[in-house]
């Protein structure tokens, strides 16, 4: 594991901050703001020596972007005990664990030269010896290529004869999975131009319960045993591993895999450790309950032939979950019988192996689930419902990209009277954006009010009570400031601003106003302290969702609790507060329309759908105004359910002369569905008009559900204050009781703003796990910032009333994403049948096919391949088949959901995609309500527990499109480019990844320098169906492409260059 260092510090990258990009980091490729960072090799020689017996290192020439590793070497005798690295020359980097002998940064992103030095100290800190290396960086982008050296027919090749294959880099040799032959075959390929058969593998050996079946899965690491997975004669039966030599071709070993269908299998790069992910899956409806099992077989030192078969393996079965099926099915994991069993429904088909040897993942397609299972105590961590990836609508023209950052520490804000730190977080509104002249960047942030803990019912009335943990503590514009590059880093707090009212008075986050009848407007939730008691309403209380800055002049804020806009002066002094007319003159002036305190108030629902005030405030410098749109739709007619704001898709937004604060503007804003928030707004600088403009923040309240980017149009929308006051008293009333076809009759035809969606942040990795999408801001021109609340840790807390801590208190620290938008590169005129462009309300199911662990910066991720399954199983006896897919033309469509049925039903549109039609009728009323398609078609990139940190864009779709257009096309309709297969390799020190397209009969070389955000650079092979992949360290890097259509191996040599 690489050495981190909690308290490295350095600058920010300015290379990185500056609105001029370099040719080596184009315009919408991902700026990083902590870059995931991986050991890329080391030294072995110095540069500028003084002293004696130390190294930092050779000197090197590597791309721009690269995550870069160096490792101090001191001599035996030195007597060096500590190091200290420091950078002398170049454009500034930053350095993560200066303090170690190991230190690793991101190359700047222009070509330039960077110069390091470390020095060597002994017992007392004294110098005993110092080295600089010299590092010249080039901006070129990496280019991946796969040359043919060779290509081994199985046995004169053909459909089927090349089903599966692996190659133990320690002996040379591939092994490979004849389907028609129903054997394994050896070959050498230490030549990797010249390869020769070498022989054929003995049969498993019948024992009792197992006759052999046909080979199914083959794996081999750099050391120790062959593993191949047999099926038995009769397939519902368990199947065997057998251990081969990979010298001699004999069986060392062969074990039970519990399991029957054993359709994959893993091993670690050493042999020790090998998984096995067994369908259980019958061949036909009525033929028995298969159970799926992940089997794990731990190899001995004494190697396979030593091995026990009752102490070294552990059968892990899914049968916990059993009983928790509602459960699941509501998470999102699929099921397929009236009434399922969750250990016969279960289907692992892939599996994978973490590098540190602690994890392995088995991916669950058709459930569309991920089990996770420590390897220690042989038991199941996690299952893991998978994403749904959206289609549309989008904006066809730009492509996205974007990272997370995950800091290791959040600096601490207050302490309770229980002694209990609560740590900086909540972001609900991020104000600015900027960069010193020393490259540190510089975050200005609003915080949700309190913090509050999750409703709980404290009093025992039966009603859920909020506790304010703090309802001293004063707002504050807070200022954060991003020192460490990294998949995880430090956030430092460096300035605290309290905002303070005209008389010096501080702002809360107590409740301001209470109606006559809670859920009405003008009326805030009750409040209690930590001890219980009701904390008092305060005419300075509020609770900010949304903010901006008038530049070099006002800050504005948004509340969120209800509809009120304040406006600051840039240290955070109230200036002028506007509220709904009607509002009590203590909270401001009754500017904005009195409809505008209708807003939702409900503690029964969840967070995201808690606030009906302002969720989203931006300044237009071109239009010299405020706009502020609501989060929710107002309730009106006010209800004390909110039911017609919990129905309502009709948002409205509030323009506001900056200078005067007289309202000018009112629109309609249309919300994509039900359920949905706006959560931030920012005008963008860009870089051009292409990508300049109005940046709107949605998202839904399910964790791992919708939350996109949209670019907002104003131009063509209806501006209702400038209806007569009889049209708008008519339009206002029965606004958000409208559907959003049913704007356009109204007394007076209203246009709500036009919205395309940029982009679908669960597409750039800021999906599940990166917490509820809660701000978005101007990142100097870069970039959209955005923020993730993570309730400052409270989300899931309850309090003790008696003593006042906190149980439950914890969970991931304040997250932030920068996402940049890139014009598309390629033209999709006349292929109506891609969803890869096409607008679409249709969700992907994720379905890995694949799987492979990676290491980045110490730490176990796990990289899938989503190429999509569908549960499909021919009848038996009296049994009717099971097919779950459905064309989309010949579907009952809910026309209420698709208001466009008949076009969306067209072949020329999407009439012939194949969709499933398990869970399509969310309301039993015989009419399809949601779409969901096979496959993510995408590579995907999670962290141990499966939260997603990455996924391919639509470029992947794209680049497979330039290769083959017409079998792109063509495949769109069932399982689109399908990634099925997946190898890491490396080049140099730098990762490779290489992705088999199954659908698009291609394979992609991904450059992994920073493997947090992997670089399509290249295409492997244009085999006809690679199902099949390895890399291996054989004659430099060789890539083995199985093609199971033409039944033969491709072996290609992979290059790296620019």
């Amino acid at each position: 594991m690489l050495d981190r260092h909690p308290r490295a510090r350095s600058a920010f990258l300015t290379s990185s901050l500056r609105r001029g990009l370099t040719p080596g980091l184009r315009r919408g490729q991902a700026l990083v703001l902590v870059g995931l960072l991986a050991a890329c090799g080391g030294g072995g020689g110095g540069g500028d020596s003084v002293g004696a017996g130390l190294s930092a290192g050779a000197n090197r020439t590597v791309l721009a972007s690269e995550v870069l590793t160096f490792t101090a070497t001191p001599a035996t005798d030195s007597g060096i005990t500590d190091f200290s690295w420091r950078q002398t020359a170049g454009a500034p980097v930053v350095l993560v664990g200066p303090e170690n002998q190991t230190v690793q940064f991101t190359a700047p992103e222009r070509a330039t030269t960077v110069e390091l030095e470390v020095a060597g100290l002994g017992p007392a800190g004294t110098l005993v010896a110092r080295d600089r290396v010299v590092i010249q960086v080039q901006s070129a982008r990496p280019v991946l290529q796969a040359e043919l050296r060779s290509t081994i027919e199985i046995r004169g090749g053909g459909e089927g004869r090349a089903m599966a294959s692996a190659v133990h880099s320690g002996s040379g040799r591939l092994f490979v999975i004849d389907g028609v032959g129903g054997d394994v075959l050896a070959y050498d390929v230490s030549s990797p131009g010249a390869p020769s058969f070498v022989g054929v593998l003995p049969t498993p050996a019948s024992t009792l319960g197992f006759t052999p079946g046909y080979p199914v899965a083959v794996a081999a690491g750099e050391a120790g045993a062959v593993g191949i997975t047999w099926t038995g004669e009769t397939p519902e039966f368990p199947g065997v591993l057998q251990l081969v030599d990979p010298n001699t071709l004999q069986t060392l070993n062969q074990v039970s895999t519990t399991g029957s269908n054993p359709v994959d299998v893993e091993v670690t790069a050493d042999g020790s450790l090998f998984a096995i992910a067994c369908a259980g899956d019958p061949l036909e409806v009525g033929a028995g309950d298969g159970f799926g099992y992940i089997t794990i077989v731990h190899i001995p030192a004494g190697g396979a032939a030593a091995l026990d078969v009752h102490g070294d393996i552990d059968p892990v079965v899914l049968n916990p979950f059993d009983g928790d099926e509602v459960a699941l099915a509501q998470s999102g994991i699929r099921f397929f019988a009236s009434s399922p069993r969750a250990s016969v429904e279960l289907t692992p088909r892939a599996v994978a192996i973490s590098p540190d040897g602690e994890t392995v993942w088995a991916s669950c397609p058709e459930n569309d689930a991920l089990v996770v299972i420590d390897v220690v105590s042989g038991l199941i961590t996690d299952l893991v419902p998978l994403e749904d990836r959206s289609f549309g609508p989008s904006g066809a023209s730009f492509e996205a990209t974007a990272l997370r950052q995950r800091p290791l520490s959040a600096p601490a804000l207050f302490t309770t009277p229980a002694g209990q730190s609560i740590p900086f977080g909540g972001i609900t509104a991020l104000v600015e954006a900027t960069v010193n002249s020393s490259g540190i960047a510089r975050i200005r942030t609003v915080s949700a009010a309190g913090p509050v803990t999750a409703p709980q019912d404290r009093d025992g009335d039966g009603e859920l009570d909020l506790t304010l943990v703090d309802a001293s503590a004063r707002q504050e514009l807070r200022t954060v400031s991003l020192t460490a590059l990294g998949p995880v880093g430090d956030l430092e707090l460096s300035t605290r601003e309290p905002i303070l009212g005209p008389a010096g008075q501080a702002v809360t986050g107590s409740p301001s106003l209470r109606a006559a009848q809670p859920g009405l407007a003008s009326h805030d939730e009750e409040v209690l302290n930590l001890d219980g008691n009701v904390v008092p309403t305060d005419a300075y209380g509020a609770r900010f969702g949304g903010a901006t800055r008038v530049p070099g002049s006002d800050v504005w804020l948004g509340e969120m609790r209800r509809n009120g806009l304040w406006r600051l002066s840039s240290t955070g002094a109230v200036m002028q507060r506007f509220v709904p007319a009607g509002t009590p003159g203590t909270l401001g002036s009754g500017t904005l329309p009195a409809v505008f305190a209708q807003r939702r108030l409900n503690l029964s629902l969840p967070p995201a759908l808690r606030y009906g005030g302002f969720g989203a405030v931006a300044h237009s410098p071109e239009r010299g105004s405020i706009l502020a749109v609501t989060r929710l739709p107002l309730d009106n007619p006010d209800t004390a359910a909110d039911t017609t704001s919990r129905n309502s898709r009709i948002a409205r937004m509030i323009e506001l002369d900056s200078t005067s604060g007289s309202v000018v503007g009112e629109y309609a804003v249309v919300l994509e569905a039900v359920g949905h928030a706006f959560e931030g707004m920012t005008q963008f600088a860009g870089s051009g008009a292409d990508d300049a403009g109005l940046y709107l923040l949605e998202s839904s309240t399910d964790p791992s559900g919708f939350r996109a980017i949209f670019d907002l149009d104003l131009s063509s929308a209806t501006n209702l204050r400038t209806l007569s006051a009889s049209d708008y008293g008519a339009v206002s009333a029965v606004l958000e009781s409208s559907t959003p076809e049913e704007l356009a009759e109204l007394v007076v035809s209203i246009v709500p703003a036009a919205k395309t969606l940029r982009v679908d942040l669960r597409e750039v990795g800021l999906g599940g796990g990166a917490g509820q999408p809660s701000a978005l801001v101007d990142f100097a021109g870069i970039g959209l910032l955005v923020g993730f609340d993570d309730q400052f840790q409270l989300g899931g807390a309850s309090v003790n009333g008696s003593t006042g801590s906190i149980a439950g208190l914890g969970g991931s620290v304040a997250q932030l994403g920068v996402v940049q938008l890139q014009p598309s590169s390629a033209d999709f005129a006349g292929n109506a049948t891609m969803l890869a462009q096409s607008s679409l309300p249709i969700q992907g199911l994720t379905q890995p096919l694949d799987l492979v662990g990676i290491e980045i910066q110490g730490v176990s991720h796990v990289l899938s391949a989503d190429g999509g399954r569908a549960r499909v199983l021919p009848g038996s006896g009296s049994q009717n088949p099971f097919d779950e897919t459905a064309r989309l033309g010949g579907l009952l469509l809910d026309t209420g959901v698709f208001t466009n049925a008949s076009t969306l039903q067209n072949p020329t549109v999407a009439g012939d995609l194949r969709v499933s039609r398990v869970g399509s009728d969310l309301d039993d009323d015989g009419l399809v309500d949601t779409l969901l398609a096979f496959g993510g078609r995408s590579i995907s990139l999670r962290s141990r527990g499966g939260d997603a940190l990455w996924r391919s864009s639509r470029s992947l779709e794209r680049r497979a499109f330039e290769v083959k257009p017409a079998l792109v096309s063509s495949a769109a309709t069932l399982y689109g480019i399908r990634p099925s297969s997946l190898a890491l390799g490396s080049i140099g020190g730098v990762r490779v990844l290489a992705a088999g397209l199954e659908g698009a009969g291609t394979v992609m070389l991904y450059d992994l320098s920073n493997p947090g955000s992997p670089l399509l650079s290249g295409v492997g092979s244009s085999a006809t169906r690679p199902v099949d992949l390895d890399i291996a360290p054989i004659a430099g890097t060789t890539l083995f492409v199985t093609d199971e259509a033409r039944g033969v191996i491709e072996v290609r040599r992979l290059t790296r260059s620019l």
